[in-house]
């Protein structure tokens, strides 16, 4: 049966066991920024393997549902490269309600990795153990959904607390009209954004925020708040021949989570600024150029902490607002908050990335050139 996340990702996300402890994925170039996967696509594979190594190798413990991954800490080491990728899993705590993996995600050299194409993944795994070099380590919290028992509440905050409060759609209380702007792609301030080819793995999702998508001037994209509403839509424009459309699922949220290319722009009108207060003369040309031609945000750390399960249909609209405080020393730091329509929280995120100059995603590559991606 086709999952709802589609096949299209399914297939980008799949995780092949090697041994009890041992994985392998492959990363497509259809979820790359640049020429470097998304952080939020490799953390969806983690999310997978979770799934997968508690299926695989602790199956007899469980005799309901298998464990799913609840928090994710991840430390992305080093870039990682479209090709294959081993995954290591180390049994920290395994329990009847709450376990924890240790993940490392490993690949070869970029000399080594430009030359395979879609290997046999087990044959790759035995030949070159020696030479993988890690890329992305995770602390996963896992339990059963059945497990999960004791105090459930809301708190005082709520979709209502947040401020400022997102900008009002067409309807009489100032919702979002949602199947409207999933029709016309507009629906009162709110309008469909649009994003340049090279970033690849953002043409995986359909963005909708307050317009215009860029403000006139570089202080009002520093001060511009982040809010969004996104559907899924993997490997197409709209809807597949039987008129089905993607939707969000658990592993796709993970996705999400560090999806958020206005956050980026901002990030880039912040960086802009600051390098004006430091002396650097203005230039309304290099303001003029979009975020993804002037810097490149890398992840240093990512948390994910996922609240509220999402149902194996799926859904098909979620809502984030993300912030960034401060720039200091060429890190920025982003929190983000994920609601569904009926304004649940179902995923909390924090990060740190550098702010470094765009070309440094293409440095010592191997592969096609900026001009041909």
């Amino acid at each position: 049966m086709e999952p709802a996340h589609s096949s299209f990702f399914e297939d980008a996300i799949h995780v092949t066991p090697i041994d009890s402890h041992t994985y392998a994925a492959f990363l497509k170039k259809d979820w790359c920024i640049g020429v470097v996967p998304h952080g939020g696509y490799t953390a969806s594979i983690l999310y997978r393997t979770t799934a997968v190594h508690f299926a695989n190798t602790h199956q007899a413990r469980y005799k309901g549902s298998t464990p799913e991954a609840t928090t994710l800490q991840i430390t992305f080491l080093d870039r990682t490269s479209v090709g294959p990728a081993i995954l290591q899993v180390q049994d920290v705590k395994i329990g009847g309600r709450v376990n924890t993996i240790h993940i490392t995600l490993s690949q070869l050299p970029d000399s080594l990795l430009a030359k395979i194409a879609q290997p046999d993944l087990a044959e790759f795994t035995r030949s070159n153990l020696d030479k993988l070099q890690p890329k992305q380590v995770a602390y996963i919290t896992a339990s059963p959904p059945e497990s999960e028992s004791g105090p459930s509440a809301t708190g005082a905050w709520g979709r209502d607390r947040l401020y400022p409060p997102p900008p009002p759609g067409s309807k009489p209380d100032g919702a979002v009209d949602l199947p409207a702007l999933a029709r016309n792609s507009r629906d009162a301030g709110w309008e469909q954004y649009s994003f340049p080819e090279i970033l690849r793995a953002i043409q995986q999702v359909r963005i909708y925020g307050p317009g215009p998508q860029y403000p006139a001037s570089v202080e009002e994209r520093a001060r511009r708040g982040v809010d969004q509403w996104t559907r899924f839509c993997p490997g197409s424009a709209g809807p597949d021949s039987s008129g089905k459309v993607a939707r969000w699922t658990n592993e796709s949220v993970v996705f999400l989570m560090d999806t958020f290319p206005v956050a980026s722009d901002r990030m880039c009108a912040m960086q802009l600024l600051q390098l004006r207060q430091l002396g650097r003369p203005r230039d309304p040309a290099e303001e003029a150029l979009s975020f993804e031609k002037l810097f490149w945000y890398p992840t240093l750390t990512m948390t994910i902490d996922l609240k509220t399960r999402i149902p194996a249909e799926g859904v098909e609209w979620l809502y984030t607002r993300v912030d960034t405080k401060m720039l200091r020393g060429g890190r920025a730091d982003l929190e983000m908050v994920a609601l569904n329509e009926a304004g649940e929280l179902v995923a909390l995120g924090a990060q740190t990335a550098l702010v470094v100059d765009a070309a440094r995603n293409f440095a010592r590559r191997p592969g096609p050139s900026i001009e041909k991606l």
